[in-house]
């Protein structure tokens, strides 16, 4: 007689072929086009990976202009206050700027370290 644990490789290796087993999806991440060769996925400044690296290697990364929002402290500081004293809640505020909440939130932060924000009241 033959004890069972010596068939379990075989009726291991049985099940995969039978049940077509597959390897767990990975997940991928929708990338956006590329503005130099829309057939390629962006990696940086709207540039694919090779021409991101050409013009690093080259020097003239500089005059293809970075994609990330950033408003002058002392102008976020304006504008919030004055989206603030209309009633606008930060989100809104976000959609009213056309950045995300987060976005919103640091440079909140910002201008408050640098004096020109009170901190908001928080709601009870």
């Amino acid at each position: 007689m033959t004890d069972l644990r010596d068939q379990l490789p075989a009726f291991e290796a049985a099940a995969r072929r039978l049940l077509g087993h597959r390897p767990k999806p990975t997940r991928t991440r929708a990338s956006r086009p590329a503005t130099c060769h829309p057939s390629s996925a962006h990696y940086a400044r709207g540039l694919c990976r090779r021409c991101y690296d050409h013009h690093h290697d080259h020097g003239t990364l500089t005059s293809h202009a970075t994609t990330r929002w950033r408003l002058r402290t002392a102008e976020f500081a304006a504008e919030y206050a004055l989206l603030r004293s209309d009633g606008h809640t930060r989100t809104a505020i976000a959609a009213r700027l056309g950045v995300t909440r987060n976005a919103v939130d640091q440079a909140y932060r910002r201008a408050v370290r640098a004096g020109l924000l009170t901190p908001d009241r928080r709601a009870a």
